[in-house]
């Protein structure tokens, strides 16, 4: 038996199980007015006037919902809600959920309609009195739902934006942990494997070619992927780069890097890069001009 439930002489037992019988079938009754009708005009049989709402971005108060949830259905015309799960106990209710709709409609945090469609899922947790909801907390898959919105690929597009700046403008090392899972796995073979591999692979770059910079032209992102499309720019006046000897010359080619991110890091890279270019402005690919010099 739950916290609520024990029984009491005088037979107050089936008193509580009337009672979660009741606040089951509000709430029941209550989805299918405002998640799948949209139909908030009954919201006062449902909810108290003195409802508390524990999720940060919902406003206070019956009002507080109201408005909430009017944005959504306006963002989401068909906001649909499907009821997976309910359990109650004495006075508390939870449902599980899973939320769908297409954002087609206004404005929605900042987001005009991205015409994506929305599949995440939600476990709320009533509290009822009286037959009406009188408190409420929630979670809700928010990653899936943010990224759904486009949000992720925006973080993950930044993430990348930061770690140029950090180690391909700045040459910080030391921020690559910032940015990089320690499995991070490289498919560049000329590149060893995980964050020691990168950290060697670019410190002789850097040791060769002391003003490295390389410019983000063009990026591209969906779900967990980041394309970036790079040119790279500089002077080879160090040592470093496959032992050749510095010749002094201009360095600039164009790279295209695809970097998988998890939980806000890089953990995966695929690049193509202009290497003839590269190698015959360090001198390792001869070019028609210098054999002509030559002779």
């Amino acid at each position: 038996m739950g916290k609520h439930d024990t029984p009491v002489p005088g037979g107050k037992e089936n008193d509580v199980v009337s009672d979660v019988n009741v606040n089951k079938d509000v709430l029941s009754r209550f989805y299918e007015d405002v998640f799948l009708r949209h139909d908030m005009s009954r919201i006062d049989d449902y909810m108290r006037d003195d409802y508390i709402q524990h999720n940060a971005d919902c406003p206070q108060g019956k009002a507080g919902f109201l408005e909430f949830f009017t944005t959504i259905f306006a963002a989401v015309p068909d906001f649909s809600y499907s009821l997976k799960r309910m359990v109650a106990d004495g006075d508390t209710v939870v449902t599980y959920s899973t939320t769908t709709g297409t954002h087609t409609g206004g404005e929605w945090i900042g987001r005009t309609a991205t015409g994506n469609e929305l599949n995440f899922d939600v476990v709320d947790i009533f509290r009822m009195q009286d037959g009406k909801i009188a408190e409420h907390w929630d979670v809700a898959d928010t990653y899936t739902f943010f990224g759904q919105l486009g949000f992720v690929e925006d973080h993950n597009k930044r993430v990348v934006k930061d770690f140029y700046e950090a180690v391909f403008v700045n040459h910080d090392l030391d921020a690559v942990d910032r940015f990089m899972h320690d499995d991070y796995t490289q498919h560049n073979a000329d590149c060893a494997q995980g964050k020691a591999g990168f950290l060697d692979f670019h410190k002789g770059f850097f040791a060769a070619i002391p003003d490295f910079r390389a410019a983000i032209n063009m990026m591209v992102a969906e779900d967990d992927l980041v394309f970036a499309y790079n040119t790279i720019t500089g002077t080879h006046t160090g040592h470093g780069f496959l032992d050749y000897p510095p010749t002094n010359n201009q360095i600039r080619f164009d790279t295209m890097d695809m970097y998988r991110l998890r939980d806000g890091k890089l953990c995966e890279h695929w690049d193509v890069a202009d290497t003839r270019a590269l190698f015959t402005q360090v001198g390792a690919i001869r070019t028609c001009d210098d054999v002509a010099r030559e002779t």
